[in-house]
């Protein structure tokens, strides 16, 4: 994570670098962090499925169920055959 936020002091608005940073955070159980990061980049479109996907994962971490199943409906709007994604939805269900 250190690395990372030396990263982003270099270039603060790089999308992989951010999307990156959240994942770590993640992995520290740092949801909220998480989710302020991957709000900044939720309208990248390249990232939008996983985005969508690691927020809904955000979420359901912190036990906000309905927005977790709100993130797993958008993010299979994106990617629709990923069973992945309606393994999780109906997890959180």
């Amino acid at each position: 994570l250190e690395l990372i936020n030396k990263a982003l002091e270099f270039d603060p608005n790089n999308e992989d670098i951010l999307f990156n940073s959240a994942l770590i955070n993640q992995s520290l159980q740092n949801f909220d962090e998480a989710l302020k990061i991957l709000h900044l980049i939720e309208d990248n479109e390249s990232y939008t499925k996983d985005v969508y996907q690691e927020i809904a994962y955000s979420y359901s971490n912190i036990n906000e169920f309905a927005k977790s199943i709100e993130y797993y409906k958008k993010a299979i709007d994106e990617s629709p055959y990923d069973y992945y994604l309606w393994y999780n939805l109906g997890v959180v269900y």
